[in-house]
């Protein structure tokens, strides 16, 4: 979970209320929460930009493909370096995160929701009755795909500073779109909105998705930006120097 906010340092200053351990929630970290805020001011210039660019661009729309080269352009520009990184399982990342999602979303909703059980949507009960059918065999192969997948990411965070793919293979979807056809790819809606950042989702690491443009007939397009675990102040600062040197933040779409 995250703020969702107008621009970047709305988000640094609400991260920095939501931040911190919890003595409520044992799975919250101690670690130091910074001032976010404080450390937007810097410069993309010497910062390495890693393009997955294998996973991240063999499924996407053609106007966010344009987009998304036009703002690694602006990454450049910025005095940022960009080249391409490889994480191999990231391919295997969406049914991973579903076997997970799923059976922990069940295990976790389904007490909360029992007397509320009528007002829930009709899609979230399908999700929380799939989660029936997810084995503990698929459950333990998820989690050691998460495990390989993480060190896959540390590795390729170790030769740069940020991963940076789009923020979805396509621009905002029709709400009664059940399919989507990207390319020459057909998938359910929830699968091609998840595909990019879902892989991050699974690995606990910290993504910031800005505005980057806009479709022909005027949705917008975002750009993700991926960091080291707890480096969400340079995931931040980075949006936050992108948003800096473009304006697409400012702009709304037409009608």
């Amino acid at each position: 979970m995250g703020p969702l906010t107008r621009n970047v340092e709305d988000a640094a200053l609400l991260l920095g209320v939501l931040a911190g351990h919890d003595p409520a929630d044992p799975t919250s970290a101690r670690v130091p929460v910074p001032d976010y805020a404080a450390l937007l001011d810097r410069s993309l210039r010497g910062v390495r930009i890693g393009v997955p660019r294998d996973f991240a661009c063999a499924i996407v729309d053609p106007e966010v493909a344009r987009a998304f080269e036009a703002a690694l352009g602006e990454l450049g520009h910025a005095g940022a370096t960009v080249g391409d990184v490889t994480i191999p399982s990231l391919d295997h990342a969406g049914p991973a995160l579903g076997a997970l999602i799923l059976g922990e979303a069940r295990s976790a909703l389904a007490p909360l929701l029992g007397a509320r059980w009528e007002r829930v949507s009709v899609e979230l009960r399908i999700y929380l009755e799939l989660g029936k059918l997810v084995t503990a065999e698929q459950y333990l192969a998820a989690q050691r795909l998460r495990t390989r997948l993480y060190d896959e990411m540390r590795a390729a965070l170790a030769r740069v500073d940020l991963l940076v793919t789009p923020a979805t293979v396509l621009a905002a979807p029709l709400l009664d779109e059940l399919q989507v056809r990207v390319g020459d790819t057909q998938m359910g809606t929830l699968e091609a909105i998840c595909r990019l950042s879902g892989p991050f989702n699974l690995t606990g690491l910290p993504a910031l998705a800005v505005p980057c443009g806009f479709t022909g007939d005027g949705r917008p397009i975002g750009l993700q930006l991926v960091g080291r675990p707890f480096a969400e102040a340079e995931v931040l600062a980075a949006g936050h120097a992108y948003q800096r040197a473009t304006d697409w933040h400012l702009r709304r779409p037409a009608g």
